[in-house]
């Protein structure tokens, strides 16, 4: 097997920057750009494109003279250059990094410019001036050079790892910072042979996976920087920045270096999996020959299958298909899409019919819940199992990946799934369900062929339904006895989950559970007094109590979702029997007295007589639903405190700069929402009644 003696012995050094066509010759009007002053010109960062410039479109690139450069990216012109500390770029390792690598730039989507320096700081320029706006020195005990790129994250928080330095081997830590207040949020310290030469890329859900050299990626939590799961001993040490489909799969490869037992190869990890600690599948040979050291990033495109591009340093590009997409969201990550180009743009919205069972009447169709990665669960009409092959019709159980429609669990047994019905499904995969009045899973059937198992109810239970299901692989539901309808939760041991526990009922004898968290609160809906109305309640599991949310002046309410970190929302009556959607926090127990907590009306909307529900929320404080207009028909809204509003989705600006109104579509009711801005509901396209789904749209 050949193998390189570094992760980056095969890189050649350049000193200027020159344009082509994909004829290979110059473009009109652009003039090779030549690094003109420093002892060392090498140009050894990747480029960062900014077409929204202030100046025009806008290309930079980091400097081994020390000096970021940005030059006007149709003609080649320096618009100004800055210092960045770099001159010479990060030190050298003879050991484990002879020919390193600057950082490269990253532009916000506001425009401004970061880059990691040799120095061990991070600079933010101006896009205009090229002024420094700050600087944040990581260590200011001693130097841990930056050569990986910074990766930014939700609410523009910049995360960067950090070189060991060759000399006082200090150094190999992640960081995170807040770019308005220039200053360190957290870190973490690995250390390690060489640090961190790769670049953390993030998920739809905002953790960050940190590729350490030592053949190491961990998953951090974006709050803290605390290790949430790590995956070890993969095949070789880790110089390159991973991928991220669609469906979870972290794409990496590996460098072998002689004399340490390791391989080249392309490896998988599932991250929606939290048992997981070594890599889903390995790729160590192509058409017979085996894989050479692999530096640049996977390249996934938007096709469906995921098709997937890695070149390695023996001078082959392969391919192969990792199943999914190009994973994209409604906030920036690094290296997806337009992020190659170093732009920090929110990529744009699409809009598409979730579709129905093969000649299945789309009026039937109900979705109910999305997981981390956009799919959805819940119930369709029509041949459910036709792709597998037979010809029974009906209602049965729904999932839809990649806006196609399968059964969950796939071909496995799929003609004894009528009238099943799925609730919700976890990144993990695990999907769960009733049938009938027997609570059921699919164990892993978002992802292979599993049919489902019921789940075994508490004793003396004549019923259960499962509803929910939270990223551990707990289930709540609730179930019927003699006398009661309790509460029942379901927590999973390896790969099955153990006999129900009865986990309670208010004083009312009645408690429907709609919603789990990851925490652990529980959200639904309650009687808290015998042959009393039901309201909204939240559980918290601090205390262990039953918090009756109460209402707005009315009788009734209703929880439906409850996130750790954006509170409950559902719907309560005010004292004229309306019903208003809410969002309360998630500190907060009652609704009584607190109109804060109400959802506004749509714009325009003047009239008192109207009607809303809120129906999911996710981890960044937006709440989807339905409200009636001034007209008194209902329409779909996103909505988050302090932005402005609600906002009616009929209206909102998706790829093209049309709007779902313009493409025919009415939408009436949001049912649910993610972290990366997936939004799934109900409503019309052209006068037929459908389910929809709105979701970021990867680009190439």
């Amino acid at each position: 097997m050949l193998q390189a003696q570094s992760c980056i012995s095969a890189r050649t050094p350049a000193n200027s920057i020159a344009a082509n066509t994909s004829d290979s010759s110059t473009p009109a009007g652009w003039t090779d750009f030549t690094v003109p002053t420093g002892t060392d010109k090498r140009i050894r960062s990747g480029a960062a494109l900014d077409p929204n410039n202030p100046l025009g479109p806008t290309v930079y690139f980091h400097c081994n003279n020390g000096s970021l450069y940005a030059l006007d990216a149709n003609t080649g012109a320096l618009r100004w250059s800055a210092a960045t500390g770099n001159a010479g770029g990060p030190p050298v390792d003879a050991t484990w990094d002879t020919q390193p690598v600057s950082s490269s730039p990253v532009v916000d989507s506001s425009g401004v410019v970061y880059v990691g320096s040799a120095d061990g700081s991070v600079y933010a320029f101006n896009p205009s001036t090229g002024a420094q706006i700050w600087r944040v020195v990581l260590n200011s005990a001693a130097v841990e050079p930056v050569e990986a790129t910074i990766a930014i994250g939700q609410n523009g928080i910049l995360y960067v790892g950090t070189r060991v330095h060759p000399v006082t081997l200090i150094g190999g830590a992640m960081y995170a910072i807040n770019p308005v207040t220039h200053t360190k949020v957290w870190s973490q310290v690995v250390g390690g042979n060489a640090g961190y030469v790769a670049s953390p890329v993030l998920d739809q859900a905002g953790f960050i996976y940190a590729p350490h050299f030592d053949k190491t990626v961990r998953k951090l939590n974006p709050a803290d920087g605390t290790t949430v799961q790590t995956w070890s001993d993969l095949g070789g040490k880790l110089c390159q920045t991973p991928s991220i489909n669609q469906n979870g799969l972290l794409i990496i490869g590996t460098s072998a270096f002689p004399g340490h037992l390791e391989v080249n190869e392309v490896a998988a990890i599932k991250i929606s999996d939290p048992n997981s600690s070594v890599p889903y599948w390995e790729l160590t040979q192509v058409g017979g020959l085996d894989l050479g050291n692999t530096l640049g990033s996977p390249a996934i495109i938007c096709t469906s299958s995921g098709t997937t591009y890695v070149a390695d340093m023996l001078g082959k590009v392969f391919r192969f298909d990792s199943g999914g997409t190009m994973m994209a969201a409604g906030w920036p990550t690094f290296q997806c899409g337009n992020r190659r180009a170093g732009k920090s743009i929110t990529y744009p919205s699409a809009i598409a019919e979730l579709p129905p069972f093969t000649t299945g009447d789309s009026a039937y169709t109900a979705v109910s819940r999305l997981d981390v990665f956009g799919r959805a669960v819940g119930q369709s009409y029509g041949y459910y199992d036709g792709p597998c092959g037979y010809q029974d019709n009906g209602y049965a159980a729904a999932l839809w990946v990649n806006n196609g429609i399968s059964v969950p669990g796939g071909c496995s047994a799929s003609y004894y799934l009528g009238n099943t019905y799925a609730t919700a499904l976890s990144g993990a995969g695990d999907v769960v369900g009733y049938y009938s009045t027997r609570a059921i899973v699919w164990p892993d059937g978002a992802n292979s062929s599993t049919f489902f198992t019921d789940l075994t109810p508490p004793s003396g239970f004549t019923s259960s339904i499962a509803m929910d299901i939270n990223s551990s692989g707990t289930i709540v539901g609730y179930g019927n006895t003699a006398s009661a309808t309790d509460v029942v939760k379901w927590t999973k041991s390896g790969n099955a989950w153990n006999t129900g526990v009865d986990f309670g009922t208010t004083p009312g004898n009645w408690t429907v559970p709609t919603s789990i968290s990851d925490g652990g609160h529980l959200a639904g809906r309650a009687k808290f007094v015998s042959g009393g109305q039901p309201h909204a309640f939240l559980f918290d599991p601090l205390n262990g109590i039953f918090n009756d949310l109460g209402t707005f002046g009315g009788s009734q309410s209703w929880g439906w979702q409850v996130n750790d970190a954006s509170g409950t929302v559902g719907w309560a009556q005010t004292t004229q029997g309306y019903h208003r959607a809410f969002l309360i926090p998630i500190d907060c127990t009652t609704l009584n007295g607190h109109p804060e907590y109400e959802v506004p009306a749509l714009p325009g909307v003047s009239r008192l007589d109207w009607y809303s529900e809120a129906y999911g929320v996710n981890g960044l404080n937006q709440a989807v639903g339905r409200a009636q207009n001034q007209s008194l028909a209902y329409r779909a809204f996103l909505y988050k405190p302090g932005n402005g509003g609600v906002i009616d989705l009929n209206t909102i600006t998706l790829d093209g700069g049309q709007t779902p109104a313009s493409l025919g579509w009415t939408l009436t009711q949001a049912q649910a929402i993610n972290d990366g801005g997936v939004i799934v509901g109900y409503g019309s396209i052209s006068g037929r009644n459908t389910a929809w789904i709105i979701y970021p749209k990867c680009q190439d």
